[in-house]
């Protein structure tokens, strides 16, 4: 072939948009770098089924009033919870 094209590419062949220079394109480049926010219910996290939920509801039913006795920070007043 000697350098030369198979196809005839001449002007009047190409479109009005390859024809015309384009100084500076905008692009939108993907920003492979970019952080996710995920949000997750946990209650999702497992199924219906799952044998931890039976011990959800057992440990759910217990009375740990104890634990919080001595806590000082209240709904409604100042302080961490």
């Amino acid at each position: 072939m000697g350098g030369r094209w198979k196809y005839s590419f001449t002007p009047q062949r190409l479109p009005n948009m390859v024809k015309r220079h384009v100084a500076n394109p905008h692009i939108r480049e993907p920003q492979r770098l970019q952080s996710v926010i995920v949000f997750e219910v946990p209650e999702d996290a497992l199924p219906a089924d799952h044998p931890a939920r039976v011990l959800w509801t057992v440990i759910g039913g217990f009375d740990l009033s104890a634990f919080s006795a001595e806590v000082t920070s209240v709904a409604g007043d100042a302080g961490r919870p």
